[in-house]
């Protein structure tokens, strides 16, 4: 598994350490615009290439889709029926962005009649910030970026978790872990994708070879969970201790 930063995919620096690894194949999970020149590089490197990105996604076209549009449809129309004239508050942050769902989201919103209040976050405190979101009038909370959700899981979980149990709150892009805290029963409403259905998938096609095969597209489609408590879907991540010798 490989990390990297956006201009290392951009200047064909994570292609030319892919190619010291020498891997046969990659499995690119929602590669964005800038990595459309180490995909190329990669390409007269000889090594073949399966991405997976959201529909949408504005860069090169993929083998494999993920396509939350029916589990957003199914998770706004519970929230609408039991919310007439409905509101809801979307958070979002210059930083921590998931531009596919955002734009879905906003035209399900107004197809829906769902009136829709956005609070950005940005350099101020979380802990002040969540706080502040546990204060206001709302019928839930979206929050569309799972990076932005473990962002502040990771550095308030405290804050975090409290939110939850304050609000109804909607991860759109799948559950998250809380570091060093019990994952509460708290209910939660969750878009989430059967990750080991569509690892299961793109193993056998790259035994066949049919992931290459830009012919062919294939397409999952996540599930809405709704007033699911959380510690059905997420874990604690405990600190890793290391034991010396002797002891």
């Amino acid at each position: 598994m490989i990390f990297y930063k956006p201009e290392q995919a951009a200047d064909g620096r994570l292609a030319d350490q892919l190619k010291s690894y020498e891997v046969d194949a990659v499995v690119w999970l929602q590669p964005g615009r800038s990595a459309k020149e180490s995909i190329l590089r990669l390409a007269d490197m000889g090594i073949r290439v399966a991405t997976i990105s959201q529909i949408g996604t504005p860069t090169l076209p993929s083998r494999y889709y993920v396509w939350r549009e029916n589990a957003i449809i199914a998770l706004l129309r519970d929230w609408k029926n039991r919310n007439s004239p409905c509101q809801v508050t979307v958070v979002d942050c210059k930083e921590y962005r998931a531009p596919v769902i955002e734009e879905l989201l906003r035209l399900l919103l107004e197809s829906f009649g769902i009136e829709a209040n956005i609070r950005s976050f940005g350099n101020q405190s979380i802990r002040a910030f969540l706080g502040n979101l546990c204060r206001i009038k709302t019928h839930g909370i979206i929050i569309p970026s799972a990076s932005l959700a473990s962002m502040f899981a990771f550095q308030d979980p405290g804050a975090f978790i409290n939110l939850l149990t304050r609000q109804r709150v909607a991860l759109m892009d799948g559950p998250v872990d809380l570091p060093f805290a019990k994952v509460p029963d708290t209910p939660v409403d969750l878009i989430t994708t059967d990750w080991k259905t569509v690892a299961e998938t793109i193993v056998n096609d790259l035994v066949t070879l049919d992931a290459f095969d830009r012919n062919l597209h294939t397409t999952f489609e996540p599930e809405a969970q709704l007033r699911v408590p959380l510690s059905s879907f997420s874990e604690p991540i405990q600190p890793f201790r290391s034991i010396g010798a002797g002891q």
